[in-house]
């Protein structure tokens, strides 16, 4: 059960090639195959990362929720500056 959303996707597939490479490495123990290696470990890690960035950002209206609903509990720190609003 992956979710249907591109930055999963392509950390499932950078995840396979990673290990495609490393199957590959440890049978042939090559300079082309150990560089090989090393960069589909640092892709793997950029679609990692690309996929944990993308689920713990907020949507815009759940930003936009966020925002309304500290703006009620929160007092406006700026109302002495500009005199409760007044003008």
């Amino acid at each position: 059960m992956i979710p249907e959303d591109i930055h999963v996707i392509d950390a499932v597939m950078a995840y396979i090639q990673e290990k495609l490479a490393q199957r590959d490495y440890a049978a042939d123990k090559g300079q082309a195959s150990r560089q090989y290696f090393i960069d589909m470990s640092g892709l793997r890690k950029l679609a990692f990362s690309a996929a944990i960035n993308k689920f713990n950002m907020l949507s815009t209206e759940e930003m936009e929720n966020l925002n309304q609903m500290l703006s009620t509990v929160l007092p406006n720190k700026n109302a002495y500056a500009n005199f409760f609003n007044r003008k």
